[in-house]
């Protein structure tokens, strides 16, 4: 059984994580350790979703690289709005909703009662009020507004605890 499930998102890709936790040594070299990281503490990958859309650029997409002009035969340029930044929006918050549901499963498959979500601010932003269903399901929820999605397991659970994130201690 696992205590904490660690999701860090961006919009085109969600990572979640296990805090594994195993008994902190008493010495270490002869020593006590003063340390508040644990050695026996890391985070474990579970899973990886991907976000294929986010990846694609505007060529890939759009027969136009750029939003807003249209010429006719001799005629002048006309601007027009194409809303890519609303189609963006869209695809983002489709996302969000399936990182939310995938760390609903993440955190009922390794029995976490407890979550800590990480993203940019701009995607927590997104997942902040889909995140009040694992509230409803009995899930605890902290977030983190940090981009850490490139990041290695040891960074990111050294920025968690430098956030005072881990270890999770009641607040």
């Amino acid at each position: 059984m696992y205590d904490v499930c660690v999701l860090v998102a961006d919009s085109a890709r969600a990572r979640y994580f296990v805090d594994r936790h195993e008994a902190p040594p008493a010495r270490l070299g002869g020593k006590a350790t003063d340390s508040p990281s644990w050695a026996g503490q890391r985070l474990q990958e579970v899973r990886d979703l991907v976000h294929p859309e986010a990846r694609l650029t505007d060529a890939e997409q759009y027969s136009e690289t750029k939003p807003g002009t249209a010429r006719g035969p001799g005629a002048q340029a006309h601007a027009y709005n194409d809303h890519r930044e609303a189609q963006q929006d869209q695809h983002d918050r489709r996302f969000a909703a399936d990182i939310v549901a995938a760390a609903e499963e993440a955190c009922r498959e390794t029995d976490a009662r407890r979550l800590i979500l990480v993203a940019d601010p701009r995607m927590l932003g997104i997942l902040r009020p889909l995140a009040q269903k694992l509230a409803h399901a009995g899930i605890e929820v902290r977030d983190l507004a940090k981009d850490l999605s490139r990041m290695r397991p040891d960074e990111i659970r050294s920025v968690l605890e430098k956030n005072d994130m881990l270890p999770w201690e009641e607040r």
